[in-house]
Formats: C-alpha cells, structure tokens, sequence
C-alpha cells in the first residue's frame, strides 16, 4: 500500500507541474484551481484510506496482546501451584526427619533395653522404631508426589511461556501494520498541504483575491474561489486523517507493550517454577536418605530384641512333694518359633485350610508385552499359583492328611541353623496365560511338581512340569524334568542353577540350562539377573538365549502384596529376537512369624525354576 501511494504522489505532483508549466500568467485561473482541488482530493483519500487500515491493525494488536495475557495469567497460576506443592514437600520433609530421628531413639532404647534383659521393653522399642520408620518411608513417597506436580507446573508454564511468546510476536506485526498505515497517512496529509501551499500561495487571505500573488502559481479570484475552498478542506481533511490514525498507531503500540510485559512476566513464572523443582527435589533426596536410616535403625532395633534374653530367675525352693495324683497325659510338643539368621532358615509352623497343612502359598497375576523383530507385538494376561507342603514330615502343627510316614515325630521339616538336610517338601504348581496379538489368540497352560530338600545355606531337588498351547485350533503339549539348586551366598545374595530336559508333541525335544542371581537392597526390595539357554534337537536344532533383568518390592509386611517387573530379551538361532516387558503382582502366604520378603522367599515357594515355555 505504501508503494502504491509513493506512486499516486508522483503521477498528483507531476500533473500539477503540467498544469503550473501549461498555464502562463494569463491562462484560465479557474481551470488551474480545479486541478489543483482535485490534485489535493485525491492526496485526502489517500490519507483516509488508512484509517481503517489503522483500525484493523489495532484490533489485531489487542487480541495478541489479550492472549498473551491469558498466557501469562497461565503461568502464574502454575507458579502459585508450584509454590505450594514446595510448602508442602518442605513441611512433609521436616516430619520424614522428625520421623528418623524418632527411629534412631527408639533403637537407642531397644538396644539398651535388650542388654538390660528386658525384653518386653526392647520389643516395645522395636515396635516404635518400624512405626517412625514407615511413616518416615510414607513421607518420602508423598514428597514424590509434591515434586510429579511440580513437573506439571513446570510443564504449564512452558507452555505458556511459548504461547505469550507467540503471542507478542503476532502483536509486534499487528502494530507494526498500524505504524505503516501512519506512515503512508501523514505522507499523505504533507503532499496536500504542499499542494495547496504551491498552488495558491502559503497563507493566501481574502484580500488577495483577484490579485496577483508571487507566493502561488495560481491566482485566487471570484471564478476560482470554490475550487480553493475545496482544496484547503481537503488538505484540512488529510491533517485529519493523519492525526486519527497516529492515534490508533500509539493504541496499538501500547497494546503490543502490554503483550511484552505479559510475555517477560510469563518467563519469570517459568524460572521461578524451575527454582520450586529444584527444591522439592533437594527435599525428595533429603527424605528418602532420612527413611533409609530410619528403616536401618528399625531394622537394627528388631535384631535387638530378638536377640534379648532374660535374665535368669533364681527359683524358690521347692514345695513339699504332693501327694500322689493320677497319671496325666504328656503335655504336646511344643511350638516351634521362625528364627531367621540370612544364611540358615528355620521356617515357621504349618498353618491349616480346612483339614489340610500347608507351610506357603503363592498367587501372582501378571502381564507381558512381547515386542518381535518381525510380526506384531502380542500382549499376554494370567495368573500362576502354587503351595508348598511337607507330607513327608511329622512336625506339621497339626494332623495332616499328605504325610506319608507316621512314625517321623518330633522332627523339623526343614533344618535348624547348622543342621543336616531334612525331610523333602512337595511343591505344587499350576498356571494359565492368555496371549493376544493380530489375528489370533493363544491359550497356555501349565502345571508342576518339586520335591525340595533343605539344608544350611541350601535347596535343591528335582522339578517335573507339563505345558499346553492352544491356538485357532492347533494345540500342543511338552513335558519337561530336571533339577534346580539355589544358595544362600550370605544375608542379601540368592544364587540359583537349574537344568533338565523336555520332549513333546511335534518331536519337539531338547534341554534346557539357565542361571541367576538375587541382591536384596533392602529385606523388602530385591533386584534380579539371569540368563536361560534352550536348545531343540528336532528338525535339525535350533538355539534360544534368555537375558533378564528385574526387582521386586513388598509393599507391607503385614498385608504381604508385592509389585515385580522386569524385561527380557530372547535372541533365537539367526538374528531374530524378540524384547518382553512385564509387570506383576504377587501374593504371599507363610506361617505366622515370617514378613519381609527375603524371609517370604527363602521358606516359600521356589519361583521359576522349571522349563523355560
């Protein structure tokens, strides 16, 4: 537009010159004047065309500078929530603190009172101590929290910020329009006033009509004096216009301002939310260094009072001998209590479900995501359980239904600290897994039994499995056997061996071998690495290597509920391969006495330890 005006200026002010050069001193006035009111017309609508150029730019201008404001009220809102999600990660870190230091008295007095003999009073401690140091771990988990809602805040507040940002620019164009639409109107509005000022002279009055002026090329005459009207309101008229749109330019120039002030408030909400995360974060460190001690003194305050022993009481003399009674029956055994050392495990009474015994149970509900190189991904959901039972044994806590030999009584099932190897435990298991991908579906299932000897530091024993896959009507089934041999290396590592073979349906044979190993961080916190082989004689062979890494953690020891997960990673005989993700919950039942999971573990049920389906 500003070009196209530059243009109509030069072709206004190249007519006048025709027009002052073609009329001498005696050529017609009137026809002169004319042109010239014309010439200054055209100049005047020139200057008003830019008015609602002007206008449009503005509106513009504001509705940018509008959602910047919006933008920035955004992040302001994000700040303030950030600022509380940080009040509250300080307050919760002050009571994870108060907490551990609770924990750390109450080992203090478990100690004391355990070398006093008091072992009431220890166990009270102990008791003290797990209190303060599961809120202190409950603490930390809130603190988690604070600081997820701190990375929405934050992530709000970017985007906000991107938003003014937007925003101000779109405003900065707006306004800029509105300063152009200025520029071409007072342009304008200048080549009127020349106009008229070369014309007719500069500030021409009435006197000076019919009279010859030496300031203007026109003289100004009864015949004219119209067309000079007409010309000085036209160029009062393009003033006019020039002075409107000047407004309208210093509105939009105000309005993009107001834009960039919101912008700048915009980005300091984002660094302040940034300064908020980096404190809640701090606060989430220095809370969970708070419940680890805590759990480490509660740990040690519970060994404390395990280990107290009561002095010993000097007994009164005794009575004079009673006169004689009637036989009595002898008393029943009496009831073993779970000791556990790490290294040697002497597992609890069996409980009872109706009339049969039983010494641990197991329920886990899973699912996998298995991830080819080639095909679509397949998606699997079921569950396994199992039981552990000791019908070998006479010391069941009870009459037992499963036990083989009547005439065992008095013995442990499984061995004491530094005993020998016991009498066998029979495991029983059973599964069934759904697996789902493009165009079909699959049905698995699978049952197995163990017999598992105990001794220090050890189990071990055979494993017999069977396995059956159904899927859109082609089924198959395979049996498997071999061994399993896990040991207790110390307090927190399990390392275990297994390997067999297996043959099936479709002259699918082969054996198998695998490995792993078990770091307990915590007794309620384990991680886990191993490695499986397979190989299939059939059909010329073929080969598949396993690579797993995962952990568990039990939530409560009161309520035993834990979440695993893991990935796996199965490489098979040429370059094929297929990623697993999986995620699980488990459920344990031990006799009375038994809680963290490393003790759950290392008296229940085996885990995977059979043929690799």
């Amino acid at each position: 537009m500003r070009k196209l005006f530059l243009v109509r200026s030069a072709v206004a002010w190249l007519l006048l010159g025709l027009i002052s050069s073609a009329t001498p001193a005696a050529a017609d006035d009137v026809s002169a004047a004319a042109a010239v009111a014309r010439t200054v017309k055209a100049y005047a609508d020139q200057a008003s065309a830019q008015i609602p150029a002007a206008s449009t730019a503005l509106q513009n201008t504001q509705a940018a500078a509008s959602d910047a404001k919006a933008a920035m009220t955004r992040a302001l809102q994000a700040s303030n929530d950030a600022d509380q999600a940080k009040a509250k990660a300080t307050q919760t870190l002050s009571e994870a603190q108060s907490d551990a230091a609770a924990a750390a008295k109450a080992r203090a007095e478990a100690e004391a009172a355990a070398r006093a003999g008091q072992c009431a009073e220890a166990k009270a401690a102990a008791a003290a101590a797990e209190r303060a140091a599961a809120a202190a771990e409950k603490s930390a988990d809130a603190i988690n929290a604070n600081l997820q809602s701190t990375k929405t805040d934050a992530a709000i507040a970017d985007k906000a910020k991107a938003d003014a940002l937007n925003a101000a620019h779109r405003a900065h164009a707006a306004a800029q329009g509105a300063v152009d639409a200025y520029a071409a109107a007072d342009t304008a509005a200048k080549a009127a006033s020349d106009a008229v000022a070369g014309a007719f002279g500069k500030g021409p009055t009435m006197s000076d009509v019919g009279k010859s002026t030496g300031d203007g090329n026109v003289r100004i005459n009864d015949a004219n004096y119209s067309y000079f009207q007409d010309a000085v309101a036209s160029a009062q008229s393009a003033n006019s216009a020039a002075s409107t749109v000047n407004q309208i330019r210093q509105e939009a120039i105000n309005s993009y301002d107001d834009a960039d002030r919101s912008t700048q408030d915009a980005y300091n909400a984002a660094r302040h939310i940034q300064a908020d995360q980096g404190a809640v974060i701090d606060a989430k460190n220095a809370a969970l260094r708070a419940a680890r001690q805590a759990r480490s003194d509660a740990d040690a305050a519970k060994k404390a009072a395990e280990r107290c022993v009561p002095p010993p009481v000097t007994p009164p003399p005794p009575p004079p001998p009673p006169p004689p009674q009637p036989p009595v029956l002898p008393p029943p055994p009496p009831v073993r209590t779970p000791t556990y050392s790490g290294l040697h495990i002497n597992p609890p009474p069996a409980f009872q479900v109706g009339s049969v015994n039983f010494r641990a149970a197991l329920l886990t509900v899973d699912y996998a995501n298995f991830s080819p190189s080639a095909g679509a991904n397949e998606n699997q959901y079921g569950f396994s359980t199992g039981i552990l039972t000791n019908p070998f044994s006479g010391d069941t806590g009870g009459t037992n239904p499963l036990r083989l030999d009547d005439n065992i009584t008095g013995a442990n099932p499984l061995p004491a600290q530094g005993g020998g190897i016991a009498a066998p435990a029979l495991e029983l298991t059973a599964a069934y897994h759904h697996a789902t991908s493009t165009g079909f579906n699959t049905d698995l299932w699978n049952t197995g039994g163990s017999l598992i000897w105990f001794a220090p530091q050890w189990r071990f024993g055979p494993a017999f499995g069977f396995q059956s896959s159904s899927s859109s009507g082609f089924s198959s089934h395979t049996w498997n056997y071999g061994g399993f041999a896990e040991w207790f290396a110390c307090d927190s590592v399990t390392a275990f061996v297994k390997g067999g073979g297996f043959s099936g349906s479709g002259t699918s044979d082969g054996f198998y071998l695998g490995g792993s190993g078990k770091w307990y961080a915590t007794p309620d916190f384990a991680f886990n690495g191993g490695i499986d082989y397979t190989r299939w004689t059939s059909f010329g062979g073929s080969d598949e290597v396993d690579y797993t890494v995962g952990g568990e953690y039990l939530f409560s020891e009161t309520t035993p509920v834990s979440l695993f997960a893991g990935y796996t990673r199965s490489d098979y005989s040429g370059s094929y391969h297929v990623d697993t993700v999986f995620v699980g919950l488990r459920l344990y039942v031990n006799g009375q006495g038994v809680s963290t999971l490393v003790d759950r573990q290392r008296t229940g049920l085996m885990g995977p330890h059979q043929f690799k389906f």
